[in-house]
């Protein structure tokens, strides 16, 4: 399945009520933001330098950061939709700052017969279509 991942600000970030066209290129790259540290440089696309606030292993440490509102920093949006909802945090500008990440699942074909595989397989279809 693909999981789309968005940049995101809290609530008390400075972009929250900015519109999404009038966060300027530079102004995402002054932006305190989030590293991945399990990937290296992985928005090298989408900012003109490689300058981190703070490095995260898991998208619960990115979304505490970012809920406190002084970081941006992506996340699943799917992770992210309650927060949203909420109005706790919002999407910077999913339009230009966005990526996908295809996930596989793999297995042996004596697990074919597994309903812990099964099951497992059915929710990452329906997360696919979601």
């Amino acid at each position: 399945f693909d999981e789309r991942n968005s940049l995101y600000c809290g609530a008390r970030h400075p972009f929250f009520g900015l519109a999404p066209g009038s966060i300027t290129r530079d102004m995402l790259d002054r932006a305190d933001r989030i590293s991945r540290g399990y990937l290296e440089k992985f928005d090298a696309d989408f900012f003109s330098n490689d300058t981190y606030a703070a490095t995260v292993t898991e998208a619960e440490g990115a979304a505490i950061l970012i809920l406190g509102g002084r970081m941006i920093g992506f996340l699943p949006d799917h992770y992210a939709d309650a927060w949203v909802r909420a109005g706790a945090m919002r999407a910077v500008d999913r339009d230009r700052m966005s990526f996908s990440v295809t996930f596989h699942l793999i297995q042996r074909r004596a697990s074919l017969d597994s309903r812990v595989v099964a099951d497992l397989g059915a929710a990452l279809a329906a997360q696919d279509d979601g």
